[in-house]
């Protein structure tokens, strides 16, 4: 039980735990550990806010005194309990007053005031409906009609005691869930002389005992009123070997409340064969009985046979002391029931009370929720001023914010507008100027250069005397003015388009030490002139740098145009570079690629790593 305890992590669950203790040690009749859990559970109570935990405590210890019959703490804990859950519609809420209620009606009858208990538990009723609780609204309606029948008035009780055998039989219950009703009928039906009703009852309760096959604890209670019955009839044997089956079964099941009414068969047999010695010893001992229980109905028939069987055996003295028993008790159960009915009356005063504070404290509260729901509609007005001034003041810095921002970034895509521009004029005339003098490299000097050759290779075959190594440095300088000229404006660009450009560029700089392998796809020869030039550009330079600074065996160039993209990737098997420097990434070269690249809207990437190669993938926007 302490584990269960540790477990417990807040105090609504260590709560539940000790109540849960508290029932335990009760079922073992140790009623004091049973106390000390449940007053644990009543000071952990106090500090939280939630109500039902807080009943259920109240609710545990009203159970513990209502079965010690500590009658001043059971009423005042069970009290509490319903007034805690007034009002309250939870199905949790209302089973907890139920058991309270079920708690006050039981002291109630033990103290006396049967017709207090029965209108307890006739008030119960409607709450086993709403919790749907078919057994225990069986069970309470039984318990009604057992109290109008302890009070006499068996008129009232007998519509009781039928609808719970109704329901007991209609609701297909198990046999053993249908003994008790049918116990209370047959006693009703006893009390009412209805012996024919009696036997009826009396044989149904006999299938079900029949069915089960085994003495049960209510097999004793069943053949004590058997042998009433066939007292009732004057079969006095039947009653006399019914009576001896209900002493076997006290001797098997000894439960306190079936002695009551095995003795009391046994006195009404001894008394119907005018054995009135044994009657009134049978007499003494339910007296003796119902003073250890403290049970005062019977203490007063008891002491009133005993006075009556005295005075038939002439015992006077015996019959007077027991009659000014009798009297005295009886003073003093009818105190006890004044001080109960006291108690109650009030208990209804205070609740009266309590009632006019809570409409006195609700008219308060109305005034003051008026007056506060004036200042908070003030309140709420300015609030509401205050919050619309607050979101045109946010909204203008937003409008200016936002505004400012427009005008920055339009003024920065103007600027990237005019270095575009810049970049485009810059790169044309570039080119422009590239033409030119290639033209001229090529019409002037070149033209000028091969008319000498050709005059110097005339005279050589007139026997003038030429030297070979002039002509080798003239044939020489010619190729690299070709070369020159070439790489200044590609007259296979001009002429073939890009991808041939492409072709004859990797061959000519491709030598017997460094393969470069071209790969073209998809590369269209409508793209403008000026594109096609820089792209050829982009990659003479990547080839140019690949060659100086890589020391590349082996360079891969792909060109591949997809629609409005052009992939360039360049690739090399070279020492490549260490990322982090940035020596290798500001050049000249490099800076002409990026402009190249940026003036066509695309993109660069480079990756390198030094003994890895270097390989760059550029996209741009045709």
């Amino acid at each position: 039980m302490t584990q269960v305890i540790q477990n417990a992590k807040t105090d609504t669950a260590r709560i539940t735990a000790q109540n849960n203790i508290a029932r335990e040690y009760l079922m073992q009749n140790d009623s004091a550990h049973a106390f000390q859990a449940a007053y644990s559970a009543l000071a952990l109570s106090k500090n939280t806010v939630s109500l039902i935990h807080k009943a259920r405590t109240d609710q545990i210890l009203g159970y513990l005194h209502t079965v010690l019959i500590h009658a001043d703490s059971a009423i005042y804990y069970n009290d509490k309990v319903v007034s805690q859950l007034q009002g309250q519609t939870t199905p949790q809420a209302i089973k907890y007053t139920v058991y309270a209620v079920n708690n006050l009606a039981t002291i109630y009858a033990t103290n006396g005031n049967i017709k207090k208990s029965a209108e307890l538990l006739i008030s119960n009723l409607p709450r086993f409906e709403k919790i749907q609780d078919r057994l225990g609204y069986e069970t309470t309606l039984m318990n009604i009609s057992t109290s109008f029948s302890n009070l006499g008035a068996f008129q009232k009780a007998y519509p009781y005691m039928r609808e719970s055998i109704t329901l007991a039989e209609r609701e297909n219950n198990p046999p053993e869930q249908k003994f008790a009703s049918y116990l209370n009928g047959i006693w009703i039906m006893y009390s009412m002389d209805s012996l024919t009703r009696m036997k009826e009852y009396m044989d149904s309760m006999k299938v079900c005992l029949d069915k089960i096959g085994h003495p049960i604890p209510f097999s004793g209670r069943y053949y004590a009123y058997a042998a009433r019955y066939y007292i009732g009839v004057n079969k006095l044997d039947e009653a006399e070997a019914m009576l001896s089956n209900a002493m076997k079964e006290l001797k098997t099941f000894d439960i306190r409340s079936n002695y009551y009414d095995v003795y009391f068969s046994k006195q009404e047999l001894a008394i119907a064969r005018k054995n009135y010695r044994e009657a009134r010893e049978v007499a003494f001992f339910l007296y003796k009985i119902a003073l250890e229980d403290e049970h005062n109905e019977i203490i007063l028939g008891s002491s009133k046979d005993i006075a009556d069987l005295s005075e038939k055996l002439g015992d006077y003295k015996t019959a007077y002391q027991y009659l000014k028993k009798h009297s005295t008790y009886g003073d003093s159960v009818k105190y006890n029931q004044t001080i109960l009915e006291v108690h109650d009356i009030e208990t209804k005063y205070k609740t009266s009370e309590k009632e006019k504070q809570i409409a006195r404290l609700q008219v308060e509260k109305q005034q003051v929720l008026l007056k506060n729901k004036d200042q908070l509609l003030l309140n709420w007005l300015l609030g509401v001023g205050v919050g619309a001034l607050l979101l045109i003041t946010v909204f203008l810095i937003y409008i200016y914010r936002n505004s400012k921002k427009q005008a920055e970034l339009q003024l920065r895509e103007v600027e990237q507008q005019q270095e575009l521009r810049l970049t485009q004029a810059m790169l044309e005339g570039e080119e422009r100027e590239r033409t030119r003098v290639a033209r001229d490299l090529h019409d002037g000097l070149g033209g000028a250069l091969s008319g000498i050759k050709l005059k110097l290779s005339g005279q050589h075959k007139n026997n003038t005397p030429v030297t070979d190594e002039i002509l080798l440095q003239l044939e020489d300088s010619i190729g690299e003015l070709r070369r020159i000229a070439r790489n200044l404006m590609p007259e296979s660009l001009m002429r073939l388009g890009l991808e041939t450009a492409l072709q004859d560029l990797c061959a000519a700089m491709a030598d017997k030490n460094r393969k470069i392998e071209f790969q073209a796809n998809g590369i269209r020869k409508e793209l403008p002139l000026s594109t096609q030039i820089n792209i050829y550009r982009i990659i003479q330079e990547l080839l140019s740098n690949a060659i100086r600074h890589s020391d590349a065996t082996r360079i891969i160039v792909q060109c591949i145009q997809d629609n409005e993209n052009f992939l360039i990737t360049v690739e090399d098997n070279g020492r490549g570079f260490n990322m982090d420097t940035t020596q290798h990434t500001n050049g000249i070269g490099l800076s002409n690629i990026y402009n190249r690249v940026q003036y066509l809207k695309g993109k660069v990437d480079i990756t390198s790593a030094i003994d890895e190669g270097t390989s760059v993938n550029i996209e741009l926007y045709v």
